[in-house]
């Protein structure tokens, strides 16, 4: 099983994410664009897990709770990769509290036997990957009208990655409240 921990993103969220994923399509030539269902912010990638690691990770999970806070919907970006891009959104709003919690995350996940993340954190909502883009993102970006949207992070979820009829789906598979009790 591929798993990963997450933040879901709500409805109203992913909904203005995906205006600006199909504005970005009309001056793509190609690439490999998020299933709308599939927005969210990635915390920590783990990668294949066995049933003992699953359960590890869950009882990591429930060690977790930070307050509440607020992100907000951010600018348009993209990772190069050679000509290939990697289209995101970024986000905004109470960041020192995201990267607390990444923190907390990556110490808790590293006492469980998985390995700590190389590359510094770098929170953002994959839009599109592989994409070849007709003009700039520059220019493309002037025509979307950029909506910063708020939101609560309250849960972290663990995600399940598989392909069901060819389609690259992910299912949260368990949910924990960050509050603090």
């Amino acid at each position: 099983m591929r798993v990963f921990l997450a933040i879901e993103l709500s409805e109203d969220i992913v909904d203005n994410i995906y205006s600006y994923q199909n504005h970005i399509k009309q001056y793509s030539s190609r690439g490999s664009f998020t299933n709308k269902e599939n927005f969210h912010i990635t915390i920590k990638f783990i990668g294949e897990v066995n049933e003992k690691q699953l359960e590890d990770i869950k009882c990591g999970m429930d060690e977790i709770s930070v307050d509440t806070f607020i992100l907000e919907t951010g600018r348009i970006g993209y990772f190069q990769r050679k000509d290939k891009k990697i289209i995101w959104v970024g986000v905004n709003g109470e960041i020192h509290k995201l990267n607390n919690l990444f923190k907390k995350v990556e110490t808790i996940m590293e006492s469980k036997g998985f390995r700590k993340e190389d590359r510094p954190y770098s929170p953002h909502i994959t839009i599109g990957r592989e994409v070849v883009l007709n003009n700039s993102l520059e220019s493309i970006k002037k025509e979307i009208n950029i909506n910063p949207r708020q939101f609560s992070v309250k849960v972290l979820s663990l995600m399940e990655s598989s392909r069901e009829n060819g389609k690259l789906v992910y299912k949260p598979i368990y949910r924990k409240s960050l509050l603090k009790t």
